[in-house]
């Protein structure tokens, strides 16, 4: 008899907790953890913006070796899509929903029979360091189940958030400081110039013979040089033909006349202070940066060579601007 009374209160105690305790239960959990980091706004951002790069440091996925991801949509920014399926920590889906550049990230998260939830990453400038904020709400919480597993989540959620939030430091600590971009206006200039193409491999010779020919020009003709030179890409495959055009700015007189104008107007642009090998790496942040911006790219880049081989072999003096034109 007395089991069975310890088996009636036991199964009350249960029925109390599984369907009258969720009755005064929120129907949204929010939950926030914070942490400072000593790294660029671009760092951070970059991480959380394409989550392809969150395997870079989080550990939420070790859990199971066993799991199975894809992505779809976009490389990062909205629309971006991971999905996991899992037999220890369920089947899910998280979405890039809203990304402003260096600011804030917001996604939507879609957990199968757990419900719905959304999670936003605010990054704030403080001094040397990034402060990021981690709001995770869950939000629209079904009775009774749900809203036990909200009381859970507000339990447990805070220790994972600041977990993860040092997998993240700890990474973006490590990173070398991404390229610097600034959105400038840019003169128009008057140029005895020479369009050509080559392959890859004889690129780097056609161009030294074609800027010497730049400057022989200019000074049988005794013409004043106004600027530095420049090369203009029309295009980049380094398995087919490579077509540019070198320009030299010059004023122009009776027995020099310009044969090209490069154009004025908005630019983004990035100083390249050291060797010709950092190229694809300064290309390559400056279209990011560009897509980051929602900036939509309108010509050929650009390279002018303040210094270089010819002034210096010390190449840690060697500097070259980076021009990429937009609307």
């Amino acid at each position: 008899m007395k089991l069975l009374k310890i088996a009636f209160w036991f199964v009350v105690i249960i029925l109390v907790f599984i369907f009258v305790i969720p009755l005064f239960l929120p129907d949204n959990v929010q939950i926030e953890a914070k942490t400072n980091i000593k790294a660029s706004p671009e760092t951070v951002f970059r991480q959380l913006n394409s989550l392809k790069n969150w395997s870079n440091w989080s550990t939420w996925n070790q859990a199971d070796s066993a799991m199975t991801v894809s992505y779809s949509g976009p490389d990062f920014g909205e629309g971006a899509v991971f999905n996991w399926k899992s037999k220890v920590l369920g089947n899910g889906q998280i979405k890039i929903v809203n990304s402003l550049a260096y600011s804030s990230v917001r996604n939507e998260l879609d957990l199968g029979e757990r419900g719905r939830a959304e999670d936003e990453w605010v990054f704030k400038k403080l001094g040397d360091s990034i402060q990021v904020t981690w709001n995770f709400r869950a939000i629209n919480l079904r009775y009774p189940l749900g809203k036990l597993n909200g009381l859970f989540l507000s339990v447990t959620m805070k220790s994972f958030q600041l977990e993860e939030l040092a997998g993240l430091r700890d990474y973006c600590q490590k990173q070398p400081l991404p390229v610097s971009v600034n959105i400038i206006e840019v003169k128009p200039a008057k140029c005895i110039s020479i369009a050509d193409s080559a392959t890859y491999t004889e690129l780097s010779a056609k161009m030294e013979a074609g800027f010497t020919a730049l400057f022989k020009k200019a000074e049988a003709q005794k013409g004043s040089i106004t600027g530095a030179p420049f090369a203009l890409y029309y295009n980049w495959d380094t398995a087919e033909q490579i077509h540019y055009r070198l320009g030299l700015p010059i004023m122009e007189t009776k027995q020099l006349a310009c044969d090209f104008t490069q154009e004025g107007g908005k630019a983004l642009m990035a100083v390249m202070k050291g060797s010709y090998d950092q190229f694809e790496r300064y290309h390559n942040e400056i279209q990011l940066f560009a897509m980051e911006n929602n900036l939509q790219l309108s010509g050929a880049p650009w390279e002018e060579y303040i210094s270089g081989p010819g002034n210096t072999e010390d190449a840690a003096n060697w500097e070259t601007r980076i021009y990429y034109p937009v609307e």
